[in-house]
């Protein structure tokens, strides 16, 4: 009845009603997306293999390993 017991049960519903609409979409996101796995784990595995192409900026350690 009291104009602060509205306002905590306002703040209550409204935390509430929040916590569960982002547990809903964490949720969602989370199922929604698929586990990929990616076929080499390091650089001397990516030098080795053809099948996908790579790309970078120029003049870093990048360029450098695979110059050599």
């Amino acid at each position: 009845r009291s104009i602060s017991g509205r306002t905590l049960s306002g703040f209550l519903w409204f935390f509430s009603i929040t916590l569960a609409a982002v547990y809903s979409g964490n949720l969602t996101a989370f199922l929604a997306v698929s586990k990929l796995s990616t076929p080499f784990s390091t650089m001397e595995d990516i030098a080795s293999q053809n099948e996908y192409q790579i790309g970078f900026t120029g003049g870093g350690y990048s360029e450098m390993f695979f110059k050599v």
